[in-house]
């Protein structure tokens, strides 16, 4: 297979044979375009970082030293405390050795404090303080000679890299009015939310003229919480005994008390929005199953138990419309046994894409069968487990560092991690090749708009008053 188009007709084993690769060699040529780009003196900064690292590791091991000292100290003058404990004791008692024999043990431990342990302590805090001042001084030389680097990275590299890598993969600077208005118009996507939500991040493209939105957004619940304290309080009362003395009695009580009151929660989900008119009467929803954490024996007896029931299903489908597919291991996985169209779900689900979901569902993937995915009519919804602690507005501190091979090494890191989970929400509906091949006829674009952003994008630029990347 050469072309793109070719490739992703099996996206999970596209990825482990090319994408994953290819993608980490065009993370490492662009770091190294930058590298050059910058002008910085690349075999200078190493060497200034192993400086610092020999430096700093010379300051930590003066602080172990000082460490020990202390400790051995408070040794002696807990055996010091000791020794004046037993000499009270046996001046009380009148005890000969006790007063003779401890005051020479104080002495013996609190001697070596003063001749010994604190001028070696003073002397070692000094030298610690010249390693931490030498060590500091490299750090930030070493900050100084990459950062040209540093201000070339930009949060956009990560989503150019995963176009470079993937070209049916196409993705938007921002999320424009002309893209909003085409999966409005086309597909029925609303703009706006109740006022529980707030969008966070977007990213939005298309795959061969087939538009998708990832939204990260917040969503806001009252709920009620419940609050607990407790206070204990003190009393004296007074009786009369029989002697007629006053006695004093000491009380004590404490008091516990709960609350319950109103609290907002907010949950951050995210999730994947693509739009396609092929079956476009269907719906049906799957829910994550985890298969790929089954042992061989339990997801056999997990398909059995849940081809019996599909089977049950079938039976009634006379009245329901409801009929099996062949193959039964997909059924039970795919469970999407809310599909109201049987035809359409078999239009999209060929062999082919069965195969392919299978393969990601069992493990052929980093996340197996993590996701829930939803087709409504013309919408399709993906919501992963994974995306949910993904940073769509990619924060290029993740990979800031005083050396350019460990920056290197975060910035080949973050993008590989990043593409990932990108890749893997787009895999279930790269698997299916209707989806693919289904390309929509031009939509005509409105010439003037309302206004330049759309709901979605001007919150998230809302959302992000004030932050300094």
């Amino acid at each position: 297979m050469n072309s793109d188009a070719e490739r992703l007709l099996e996206p999970a084993l596209a990825y482990r044979s090319f994408y994953k690769d290819k993608f980490k060699q065009n993370a490492e040529e662009l770091f190294d375009s930058l590298v050059k780009k910058s002008g910085i003196n690349a075999d200078e900064n190493r060497a200034t970082a192993a400086e610092y690292r020999k430096a700093q590791s010379a300051a930590d091991e003066l602080k172990k030293k000082i460490g020990s000292q202390n400790a051995i100290r408070v040794f002696l003058i807990v055996i010091a405390v000791l020794a004046a404990v037993l000499l009270i004791v046996g001046i009380v008692y009148n005890n000969v050795w006790l007063m003779v024999i401890p005051p020479i043990v104080a002495i013996a431990a609190l001697v070596p404090i003063f001749v010994l342990i604190n001028p070696k302590i003073k002397e070692l805090k000094k030298t610690l303080e010249d390693a931490t001042k030498k060590a500091n001084e490299l750090f930030e030389k070493a900050r100084r000679q990459i950062s040209p680097l540093l201000s070339l990275f930009d949060s956009i590299m990560t989503t150019e890299l995963i176009q470079k890598t993937v070209p049916t993969l196409v993705i938007d600077k921002q999320f424009e009015m002309s893209r909003y208005d085409y999966m409005n118009g086309k597909y029925g996507l609303c703009e706006s939310y109740d006022k529980d939500y707030s969008v966070l991040g977007l990213i939005s493209g298309e795959i061969i003229g087939n538009p998708f939105l990832v939204e990260r957004r917040l969503h806001h619940r009252m709920g009620q919480q419940t609050y607990s304290g407790y206070l204990t309080i003190h009393w004296t009362t007074y009786s009369t005994d029989s002697n007629g003395r006053r006695v004093a009695h000491h009380h004590t009580q404490t008091l516990h008390a709960t609350v319950v009151k109103p609290k907002p929660f907010f949950n951050p989900e995210t999730r994947l929005i693509y739009g396609n008119d092929a079956a476009p009467d269907l719906y049906f929803s799957h829910e994550k199953t985890h298969a790929e954490r089954m042992s061989e024996n339990k997801l056999k007896s997990f398909v059995k138990g849940e081809g019996k029931k599909i089977q049950k299903m079938a039976q009634k489908g006379v009245e329901t419309g409801f009929t099996e597919m062949a193959n039964v291991e997909f059924d039970a996985i795919f469970n999407g046994t809310e599909r109201n169209n049987e035809v359409q779900f078999r239009l999209l689900f060929t062999p082919l894409a069965q195969k392919n979901l299978l393969d990601i569902m069992k493990g052929g993937s980093p996340f197996g069968d993590d996701f829930d995915f939803v087709k409504d009519k013309c919408l399709n919804y993906i919501t992963s487990e994974h995306s949910q602690s993904m940073d769509l507005d990619v924060n290029v501190t993740n990979y800031h560092s005083y050396d350019v091979d460990i920056c290197k090494e975060k910035f080949v890191s973050f993008n590989c991690s990043y593409f990932e989970g990108f890749y893997f929400d787009m895999a279930p509906l790269l698997s299916i090749p209707l989806y693919q091949q289904n390309k929509p006829r031009e939509y005509i674009y409105k010439d003037v708009y309302p206004r330049n952003y759309t709901a979605r994008e001007s919150e998230v630029l809302a959302n992000r008053l004030g932050y300094r990347n």
